[in-house]
C-alpha cells in the first residue's frame, strides 16, 4: 500500500508541474521547461517566507528566473508561482500508513518478546492491546525486556537514521493528526518511503536478535 501511493503521489507531482508549465505558457505567451519553472516557483516560496513585503524584490527574482523580457509582466505569473505545490494527498498517506506500519511491527515484536519471556500468546496479545497500547508504552516495555533501548537496538542493525528518520516521521504525523496538514511534503513521503522498504528487513533482525528460540506456548 505504501508502494501504491508514494507512486501515485510521484505521478500527481508531475502533473502538477506540467500544470504549471502550461499556465505559465498561457499567461505570458511562451513556453518554459519544467525545471525551470519549478525553479522559479521555489525560490519565490524562499524568499516570501523570509521577507513577503518586498514584492519588488519577488518580481525581480521572477524576471531573473524566468529570464522575462520587459514587455512581460512579472507580476502576470507572481500568483501562479506563490500558489504552485507539488505536495499532495498521497504524500500524507504515505506518511500515516508507515507510521502505523511501524507502529504494528513494534507490537508485533512485543508479543514474540513476551512469549519468549515465558507469556502464552493469548496473554501476550491481550497484554498488548490492553496496557500497552500507544509508541510511547511500547517504547518502554521494549526497554524493559529487551535490556537495552529502541534506539541502540536499531542501530545494530546498519540502516543508517532508520531511528532518527522514525521519530521525524512520528512528529509530522501526529502534528498532521492535531490539525496541521501542511507539515507533511514530498520530503516526508520519500522518508515514509524509505523506512517502509527497511522495516521487514529491521524488524525481522530484531526478531532474530531478540526472540530465536521462542517457546510456542
Amino acid at each position: 500500500m505504501v508502494s501504491y501511493f508514494y507512486a501515485r503521489s510521484c505521478e500527481r507531482e508531475e502533473e502538477r508541474r506540467d500544470e504549471l508549465v502550461h499556465d505559465l505558457q498561457r499567461s505570458v505567451g511562451r513556453a518554459f521547461d519544467c525545471a525551470t519553472a519549478v525553479r522559479a516557483a521555489d525560490e519565490v516560496h524562499r524568499l516570501y517566507a523570509a521577507s513577503r513585503d518586498d514584492y519588488d524584490r519577488l518580481l525581480g527574482v521572477i524576471r531573473k528566473q524566468l529570464d522575462l523580457q520587459p514587455a512581460e509582466n512579472a507580476g502576470r505569473v507572481f500568483a501562479l508561482l506563490a500558489q504552485f505545490s507539488e505536495t499532495n494527498e498521497e504524500h500524507q498517506i504515505c506518511v500515516l500508513l508507515t507510521a502505523a506500519l511501524l507502529e504494528t511491527l513494534l507490537g508485533e515484536l512485543l508479543v514474540r518478546m513476551h512469549v519468549r519471556a515465558g507469556s502464552g500468546w493469548g496473554a501476550a496479545r491481550r497484554d498488548l492491546e490492553q496496557r500497552l497500547r500507544g509508541y510511547d508504552k511500547r517504547k518502554r516495555e521494549f526497554g524493559q525486556l529487551a535490556g537495552i533501548g529502541l534506539c541502540e537496538a536499531i542501530s545494530g542493525a546498519g540502516v543508517p537514521r532508520f531511528y532518527d528518520d522514525w521519530q521525524v516521521l512520528r512528529e509530522l504525523r501526529n502534528r498532521f493528526l492535531h490539525g496541521f496538514p501542511y507539515v507533511i511534503d514530498r520530503m516526508a513521503a520519500e522518508n515514509a518511503f524509505e523506512l517502509a522498504k527497511n522495516c521487514f528487513g529491521m524488524f525481522a533482525y530484531l526478531q532474530n536478535r531478540l526472540c530465536v528460540g521462542q517457546p510456542e506456548g
